[in-house]
């Protein structure tokens, strides 16, 4: 057998086993999500750590198994989101995912990093941009500048009018400020174009036992 038929039947088993360990890799991810849909956390964290130890170097599975972890061991679940940007900081929708999971567990300066880089990174068409910019109105408001906040909320429903939490984010700063009768009219815009409407129902009934003046 010749030197180059070795070495081609040596590039073509690589290229063969890589192309299984990618069929893998995404059977893990459609799995991972499939369970999350059906709520079970459980068999999901293990099933994700599992598979974190068979790829340890996949970022999406690591992001995975940090959003798992929030049900689970919330204590682990930023150091695992973190550890994802790290194995691949230029992805602009992780970037934004791992930002908004370190947002709502307090850890607004990671959050802030990993917004502006999301920002330089995005293209025109970033399928993200509404969360992104929902993500830069929240640090707006924690930074003070409530008008650029007020700003920001509005144009991420815009951007997303099926969204229903941009909705109640938008509802919810306006209800901040004193403003409840727009607040209402966010929701009431919310409920008939949101996908979801459970929370936008909720913060309805929680403005309407307030009074008019919420």
């Amino acid at each position: 057998m010749g030197e180059g038929l070795v070495a081609r039947l040596k590039r073509n088993w690589a290229e063969a086993n890589e192309l299984n360990r990618e069929k893998d890799r995404a059977t893990v991810v459609e799995r991972s999500r499939h369970l999350l849909l059906e709520h079970r956390t459980q068999e999901n964290h293990e099933f994700l750590g599992d598979a974190v130890r068979r790829f340890p170097a996949d970022a999406e599975i690591r992001l995975l198994y940090a959003s798992n972890l929030l049900a689970v061991r919330p204590k682990d679940a930023a150091a695992e989101a973190i550890k994802a940007v790290e194995l691949d900081p230029d992805e602009p929708i992780r970037l934004i995912r791992t930002a908004s999971l370190l947002f709502n567990m307090k850890h607004v300066d990671s959050a802030r990093q990993y917004v502006a880089r999301a920002r330089g990174l995005a293209p025109s068409d970033f399928p993200f941009m509404a969360e992104l910019v929902n993500l830069e109105a929240h640090l707006a408001a924690i930074d003070g500048k409530e008008g650029a906040a007020e700003e920001g909320f509005r144009r991420s429903v815009k951007l997303d009018p099926d969204s229903e939490t941009l909705a109640v984010d938008l509802a919810r700063f306006l209800s901040r400020h004193n403003r409840g009768a727009e607040a209402l009219q966010v929701i009431e815009q919310g409920l008939e174009s949101a996908n979801q409407t459970e929370n936008l129902l909720r913060l309805r009934n929680e403005l309407a036992a307030r009074g008019p003046h919420a």
